[in-house]
């Protein structure tokens, strides 16, 4: 038995197929079918359900990912902490929403690259619901979400707050005036998905006016100013990160009371592992973010 079969077998559980843990681990099916029979082999018991379609894991193979877990943590740990931090190679997957994307991600990257210059980062935009979900059954290492509630599972840095606020058309002739909840409800929404953090924001801000239908549901935080800039309606939009459109007259800010809330954002990574890269990463990141951490 052997570290390479071990990191094999955790790859096959989290990627749910010998496929998808040979290409995630730069290797083929064959390859990885090999690792875990020797792998049985050597422990004298079959790991997967040999039976289905899908590989699922036998009451021993369930009884060795623990074990497997903590064996590469530690030669993580090892390795990381040991040795030179420039020799330190692996992959890291990372969860982000757009809104990193589209700002202090490159930034991060670029930290990271520095400090180990041969890890791997593979990185995955996606909605909030999927960055925790896949975070939470192991598709992820690490992955940033929005949001405060308590994730018992997970360990979270904070990586500060972001400013939200309505935004319209600058061509729109509005009235000038302070929106209450139930005036802009009257307007036609762009939504960012059901399950988004920002819908949510909405949600709570609106409170009992929530309840109509969306003009337009988008997933693309991007696309949500475009469409409002071009008149489709109203977007709930971060307020940093269009002031060039909102100087330009593209979007024009709708006064409120009360006012937009921040959405924070946390660093999360499995509270289970040891997870010294996992840790490092995540000051990285801290040291990175350009989200306020003090609310206005």
């Amino acid at each position: 038995m052997n570290l390479r079969q071990l990191e094999t077998f955790v790859a096959i559980v989290r990627c749910g197929s010998f496929n998808k843990a040979a290409d995630l681990l730069n290797s083929t099916q064959s390859t990885v079918s090999a690792r875990i029979q020797e792998l049985e082999q050597a422990l004298g018991v079959m790991l997967f359900d040999r039976a289905t379609r899908r590989p699922l894991l036998t009451a021993k193979g369930r009884e060795l990912i623990a074990y497997a877990e903590r064996a590469i943590d530690l030669m993580s740990d090892i390795r990381l902490n040991v040795g030179d931090s420039k020799e330190y190679s692996g992959v890291v997957r990372i969860g982000v929403p757009e809104i990193v994307a589209v700002t202090w991600l490159p930034d991060f990257v670029a930290t990271v690259r520095a400090h180990y210059p041969k890890l791997v980062l593979q990185l995955e935009v996606a909605l909030n619901p999927h960055l925790i979900s896949t975070l939470r059954n192991g598709g992820f290492d690490i992955a940033i979400i929005a949001g405060s509630e308590a994730e018992p599972s997970l360990e979270r840095r904070d990586l500060g707050v972001v400013r939200f606020a309505w935004m319209a058309s600058g061509n729109l002739k509005l009235p000038r005036k302070v929106w209450a909840p139930k005036d802009l409800a009257e307007l036609p929404m762009i939504h960012q998905g059901s399950d988004s953090a920002t819908r949510q924001l909405m949600r709570g801000w609106l409170g009992g006016q929530f309840d109509h239908e969306p003009h337009s549901i988008c997933n693309s935080m991007g696309a949500i100013a475009s469409l409002a800039a071009a008149g489709v309606g109203i977007g709930f939009l971060p307020l940093d990160y269009h002031v060039d459109r909102i100087a330009s007259g593209q979007l024009q800010v709708l006064q409120t009371d009360p006012v937009a809330p921040c959405l924070p954002f946390s660093i999360a990574y499995p509270s289970r592992q040891n997870a010294s890269i996992a840790q490092r990463l995540a000051d990285l990141a801290v040291q990175s973010s350009s989200f306020e951490f003090s609310p206005p």
